[in-house]
């Protein structure tokens, strides 16, 4: 094996490397975008459809808004991600602890409500500023109005 045949082999061992690196780390940061809850994802969106037909003050204002709770979001979606991990490893054991069971579970709701109290604070915060077409607009996007 000549020089120049080795040297193309290492080349190429380092770019399928590099290749393998480059479409892990994508699929990785894909999969950290898509893990939002869909009712969180589908409030946010309902929140920024709306704000492209609000007035320039109360369309900064929601969108500061939401882009200051993002980092707490983010921070519940992976609290409730562990939560609901947790509960299904004590469901998949061979015989189910009650008790840890019934642990888990109030972790998971207590986790729950804390994302839905803060998604309820940012609705407080930007709803009642918005004229009641636009609320009637918000309520209706929501399939069966506020939850």
């Amino acid at each position: 094996m000549t020089l120049a045949t080795h040297k193309t082999k290492i080349l190429t061992g380092l770019l399928m490397l590099s290749m393998g690196l480059n479409i892990g780390l994508v699929s990785w940061i894909g999969g950290k975008k898509a893990a939002m809850h869909p009712e969180i994802r589908e409030r946010i969106q309902g929140l920024r459809e709306i704000a492209k037909t609000l007035p320039r003050d109360q369309k900064r204002n929601l969108r500061q808004t939401i882009r200051n709770n993002r980092e707490k979001r983010q921070e519940l979606m992976q609290v409730i991600k562990t939560k609901r991990e947790e509960v299904n490893a004590v469901l998949t054991q061979e015989t189910v602890d009650k008790k840890a069971l019934k642990a888990k579970l109030e972790e998971l709701r207590n986790a729950q409500l804390q994302m839905m109290e803060m998604m309820h604070e940012t609705s407080l915060t930007i709803l009642p500023e918005m004229p009641l077409e636009k609320r009637k607009e918000f309520t209706e996007k929501r399939r069966g109005g506020f939850r």
